[in-house]
């Protein structure tokens, strides 16, 4: 790795009027380096998905600051902007909706070339081929209708059609989540693949700690748009600091069959419409203190980057 490649600074989205918005992502702050995997885990609803969508455009920023390579991303225009839909891509979560069924493979995969006019002509069909060889797929697949692929291989699509633009960063939102647990191994098998050869950076959305671990070298934790805990994923799995990250990780020994190290997370999350005063985890937290409605967490910090929202 080498150089940071985006700087999320107090990240913000809302949707809705003023008075009665909902905070989707609510001052989020973290960077990705050149060629590192951010894993980012946390609960159905807690805005993971808002966030990456943000990043890309896609969903409206109330506040804050992305910039990616130097760039800021808000006020990009021209020149600047193209570059950063060309460096910055989204791999979706549903392989099936995410390809326009009235299009070839070919034609899917091509698309982003010849919008940032990176080939011509016979030349767009031979970079077409390549990617799709690239995934793990045979160049006939360029003839081919998306409903004419398993999951597994509309996924590969999706990664080809994101890959070949050029991209630094991929958003892979539960980019597996869709398909049956035998193909998953082999999607993680080859963006890990393509993070080594060729240096992509990722940002692996994942509700699942599983995959989660063996793609990341740091992770995130979400909570009702709030980011509770960051830091290094091996230390942070062995021995994690805020109460929502052991307790997914409880829950998950449970899933296993395994004694969990901590109690499980118990109840359905609170709205996000209307998220708790103070903590927004302590109605659910073993270790609430009468303090933790009332006032928000404070972050806490280690030297090597590590942070967390905790009065523990």
């Amino acid at each position: 790795m080498s150089g940071t490649l985006l700087e999320v600074r107090d990240l913000t989205v809302r949707y809705g009027a003023a008075r009665g918005a909902l905070p989707a992502v609510d001052r989020v702050s973290f960077d990705l380096a050149e060629g590192e995997t951010l894993g980012l885990v946390g609960e159905s609803g807690c805005g993971k998905s808002t966030l990456a969508r943000a990043l890309v455009g896609l969903a409206p920023i109330a506040a804050g600051t992305i910039r990616f390579a130097g760039i800021d991303v808000r006020s990009a225009r021209g020149e600047s902007l193209r570059t950063l839909r060309r460096s910055i891509q989204l791999v979706f979560q549903d392989p099936y909706g995410s390809l326009d069924p009235r299009q070839r493979v070919g034609a899917i995969v091509a698309e982003g070339i010849e919008i940032h006019r990176l080939a011509r002509a016979e030349a767009v069909r031979e970079r077409v081929a390549r990617q799709l060889v690239r995934v793990g797929l045979s160049p006939d697949c360029a003839d081919r209708w998306p409903h004419e692929l398993s999951g597994g291989q509309r996924q590969r699509v999706g990664i080809a059609r994101a890959l070949a633009v050029e991209p630094r960063l991929l958003l892979c939102d539960e980019a597996v989540a869709a398909l049956d647990v035998s193909i998953r191994g082999g999607i993680l098998d080859l963006l890990l693949d393509l993070r080594e050869r060729d240096g992509l950076a990722y940002l692996f959305i994942s509700h699942d700690l599983a995959e989660v671990a063996a793609m990341s070298r740091r992770i995130a934790v979400m909570q009702l748009g709030e980011l509770v805990e960051i830091g290094p994923a091996r230390e942070l799995l062995a021995a994690p600091r805020h109460p929502l990250t052991r307790a997914m990780l409880a829950s998950a020994a449970v899933a296993r069959g395994e004694a969990p190290a901590a109690p499980p997370l118990t109840g359905e999350p609170p709205s996000p419409s209307a998220p708790p005063s103070g903590c927004r985890f302590h109605p659910r937290c073993p270790l609430a203190r009468p303090d933790c409605s009332r006032d928000a967490p404070p972050e806490r910090a280690t030297a090597d980057g590590w942070r967390w929202r905790c009065v523990e």
